[in-house]
């Protein structure tokens, strides 16, 4: 730790060259926590490595009394399937499972993953925000299928919705684009991934609802999204506090030019837009419709965030037993369109790879992301009857 020196891809992918492990740690700044004590900020370098020292201990210790001939072979294991090979494994699962697909809304991708996505999936054209954020790698991508789209007609107007909202950092977290199919109809594709509250969800799908009634009505809209949601009654949203919090840095709460952002703090502490209900009634009031139904939403969950005991944060440990409850076990993504013009038909929840949902908890090493695949088939809406405005009752079923 103290005299190995080693070398590491930077986050912008350049080389960095480290006299010693020990070179990694920071001491904790007075300037950030000015409580601190000059001595407290000089001791909080040996204080670090005492600590992990510590933490590494009781975790050999625990593991080495619970399973002390295999679970270095499984820790080798996971770290294969969930960082080394992780990009690998997610492109894999988009060739094996995904080739077939028109269009494929990707959220919170690497540079690395866009750069190997171009490459390693032929026959799609890949949209990728103008500016790729390779500092903190979460970059919001479409990937379009050229047999399906003129390509020569695609345009990339991100900047657009962008306008209506202000000045905002984090542009890579939203890509869309205008494209031509080759029968006759007119696309509008959005990928998008909100913040970790949900603060970002309304504001931005309002901006995506003007930008699309006013300049692109022609357009069919497909929007792909990790909106942030949470779901089913007694599911654990952000704290008022954590929201107040992600409200403060925000980017879109330093902007007042957007009609949409108001009060962050004061639409923090209810959290209206974390709920995958209120969400549903909010795009319905726009004519939208989304891929779970009128209910679908209800049921389905497409993350589960529980923690197990190897991690440093203990407070938020969750025992076997309770690793599905509804507490963690969220919705949080949809593909929204509008339902004058399309209408959805074979949704599904996949955690495996193969258009399958598993009721466990993921990443797994069969399926590295923390998100699962929502796939649904489009097609054009009918036109209104002039004799019956029945609702739709072809829901999808749970996963």
């Amino acid at each position: 730790m103290f005299h190995t020196p080693l070398e590491l891809n930077g986050k912008r992918g350049q080389l960095r060259s480290l006299s010693s492990v020990f070179a990694l740690l920071e001491p904790i700044s007075r300037a950030k926590y000015p409580d601190l004590t000059h001595e407290e900020e000089a001791i909080s370098l040996p204080l670090q490595v005492l600590c992990l020292a510590i933490f590494d201990a009781v975790l050999v210790h625990m593991l080495h009394t619970v399973a002390p001939r295999s679970w270095q072979r499984v820790k080798r294991t996971l770290h294969c399937a969930l960082y080394k090979d992780r990009v690998e494994s997610c492109l894999g699962v988009l060739r094996r499972t995904y080739s077939n697909a028109d269009v494929i809304c990707l959220q919170e991708v690497s540079g690395d993953f866009v750069e190997r996505l171009r490459h390693g999936m032929p026959g799609f054209a890949v949209v990728e925000p103008a500016h790729l954020d390779r500092a903190r790698n979460q970059n919001s991508v479409i990937a379009l299928r050229a047999a399906t789209f003129d390509l020569s007609t695609l345009t990339d107007v991100t900047s657009e919705v962008l306008e209506g909202l202000g000045s905002i950092t984090g542009a890579a977290d939203l890509v869309v684009a205008a494209v031509d199919g080759h029968h006759a109809h007119r696309y509008l594709v959005a990928s998008f991934h909100s913040d970790s509250c949900g603060l970002a969800t309304i504001p931005v799908l309002s901006a995506i609802h003007r930008l699309t009634r006013t300049k692109y009505p022609a357009h069919r809209l497909i929007l792909g999204l990790d909106a942030n949601t949470f779901s089913a009654e007694g599911a654990a949203a952000p704290s008022a506090a954590a929201a107040d919090h992600e409200a403060a840095s925000c980017p879109l709460s330093k902007t007042r030019s957007c009609p949409d952002v108001v009060d962050f703090r004061r639409t923090a502490s209810s959290c209206p837009v974390n709920s995958a209900a209120s969400f549903f009634d909010f795009f319905s009031g726009l004519g939208m419709a989304s891929c779970w139904g009128r209910e679908g939403h209800l049921r389905a969950w497409t993350t589960c965030n529980a923690r197990t005991f190897l991690q440093p944060q203990l407070q938020k440990a969750v025992a076997l037993r309770d690793a599905l409850s509804a507490n963690h076990c969220h919705l949080k993504d949809w593909v929204l369109f509008y339902e004058d013009q399309l209408t959805a038909s074979h949704a599904c929840v996949d955690n495996t790879g193969a258009r399958r949902f598993a009721q466990r908890v993921f990443p797994a090493q069969d399926f590295p992301s923390d998100h699962a695949a929502v796939s649904v088939r489009l097609a054009p809406a009918p036109p209104p009857s002039p004799y019956s405005s029945s609702p739709r009752t072809d829901d999808p079923p749970p996963p």
